[in-house]
């Protein structure tokens, strides 16, 4: 187990993946969403409206989540779909806290969608 916590320890990425996976889960619960709808979701959050806290709305949290994410050089009002569907597939199936993001092909809309799964 300690070698577990050290592995932990030693990824920079995991504490903002699991603050990213919380905040999905607090926007969409067990749905799956597809990349655009997690954009249009960010587009009502004007970064600059609010500041950081226990005070964020589910939105606000998924854009906080979002923008520790990703690399400092990406700007989130950069963001395509194809291009964070790219960053959710990087993170895919990498477990944090109990949970883990999961993706899926959605032959209706002809897309991959996104979830979140406990483990």
């Amino acid at each position: 187990m300690a070698i577990i916590e050290a592995n932990q320890a030693a990824d920079p990425e995991q504490e903002s993946l699991l603050t990213f996976l919380e905040a999905w889960q607090r926007n969409f619960g067990n749905e799956f969403r597809t990349a655009t709808q997690v954009l249009e979701v960010l587009k009502h959050y004007d970064h600059h409206q609010f500041g950081g806290g226990d005070g964020l709305s589910a939105g606000e949290a998924l854009r906080e989540g979002l923008e520790a994410l990703l690399p400092p050089r990406v700007p989130l009002h950069t963001l395509t779909p194809v291009r964070l569907g790219m960053y959710l597939k990087k993170h895919k199936d990498r477990v944090v806290g109990g949970v883990k993001l999961v993706s899926d092909y959605d032959s209706r809309r002809n897309s991959m969608v996104w979830g979140i799964k406990n483990v």
